[in-house]
């Protein structure tokens, strides 16, 4: 074939052996990358499968901790309200109002709210707008114990408006803030729900975020759309515009906050819900 091309038949068998020896190292080559590539695909989808199998187990077992705080907490509240069923403290709004008026979906207030409420308006009424230091300051040991002594009577049974809570005036005034704060604070979920918590925070930081935040507090049950309408009309309208930052922060995550939350997340996310808190306020 050489001779009758008139070509070097030395020359043509060196070019073929070279391009054959290229293409034989090419495919090898090829091979060899092939099978590392697959190698390290393999390796990818070990570490990946190993690394889903250990969030799957971080999930459940945050899942499982979820369900048994959630069965405690349950356990506890249905202890509570079996061993003492005259409780306002600590018990949902839908127990204390299927109570007193028959109805837990009723949009009403239980009477432990409408009376310490009716206390702080009267007293704002009749000496001038409540300081916010009624919400905040930090009670003595002896006022720690008679506090505990009037929550301790009203779970009993006792009407609140028989209970003895000091005389007319800003002492009295300071009794019914406290107490209020707690019966908040000691809700089995704040008073906005946690449902709401997204809804609540998003709507504050919108345009017309006042109006916002009404249209999302639509959402909220019948008991607690009421007694939030009154608390945070009393706080709107009876506390002076001085001591409404202290009030808010002390209020605030009675009203709003994340389902069992680390103290971490809930202090990071205090302003924003001290935000919609006082939106909440100037729309009440």
């Amino acid at each position: 074939l050489a001779e009758g091309l008139g070509l070097n038949k030395d020359k043509l068998a060196s070019t073929f052996g070279s391009l054959w020896h290229t293409a034989r190292t090419s495919a090898a080559t090829a091979r060899k990358t092939a099978e590392t590539g697959a190698a390290k695909v393999g390796t990818l989808l070990n570490e990946a499968s190993d690394t889903l199998l250990q969030t799957g187990d971080q999930i459940l077992t945050s899942g499982e901790k979820a369900l048994n705080n959630a069965g405690t907490a349950a356990r506890n509240l249905n202890t509570k309200v079996m061993l003492r069923p005259e409780a306002s403290f600590g018990v949902p709004l839908e127990a204390i109002l299927k109570r007193e008026c028959g109805d837990e979906g009723a949009e009403t207030c239980p009477s432990v709210v409408e009376h310490l409420v009716a206390i702080l308006e009267s007293h704002a009424q009749s000496s001038g707008p409540l300081p916010g230091s009624l919400f905040t300051r930090p009670l003595h040991p002896v006022e720690r114990e008679g506090l505990f002594s009037i929550r301790e009577q009203i779970d009993s049974g006792t009407p609140i408006a028989h209970v003895d809570m000091g005389e007319e005036g800003s002492s009295r005034a300071e009794v019914a803030a406290q107490l209020l704060r707690c019966f908040l604070l000691d809700l089995p979920q704040p008073l906005l729900t946690y449902s709401l918590y997204d809804q609540f925070l998003e709507a504050s930081e919108a345009e017309g975020a006042t109006h916002k935040c009404s249209d999302v507090a639509v959402y909220l049950p019948a008991p607690s759309r009421c007694v939030a309408r009154r608390v945070l009309s009393c706080l709107n309208t009876a506390v002076e515009a001085s001591g409404m930052e202290g009030v808010l922060v002390a209020v605030a995550p009675a009203l709003l906050r994340r389902r069992e939350g680390e103290v971490a997340e809930v202090m990071g996310s205090i302003v924003r819900v001290k935000e919609a808190a006082r939106r909440l306020v100037e729309g009440a």
